[in-house]
């Protein structure tokens, strides 16, 4: 710590902001997703299954350097 004599503690924010670099790969389930039936608008949805099929989505995101690097 530094002390002088003729000055004031000042208070100060910082925002940090950290860059990585990162790799992100993914998946989903099923490999296709196809259409069948009738189209017809929003307000004619009652269930959830008038929407459509599932889909999973599985993401991973990777660091891809050492982050002693940086």
């Amino acid at each position: 710590i530094s002390e002088q004599a003729n000055l004031d503690p000042v208070t100060a924010n910082a925002h940090v902001k950290i860059v990585l670099p990162l790799s992100l790969a993914g998946k989903v389930t099923p490999l296709h997703v196809t259409f069948g039936g009738d189209i017809v608008g929003e307000s004619a949805m009652e269930e959830e299954e008038d929407v459509g099929s599932s889909v999973h989505y599985e993401l991973l995101a990777s660091i891809t350097h050492s982050i002693s690097a940086y």
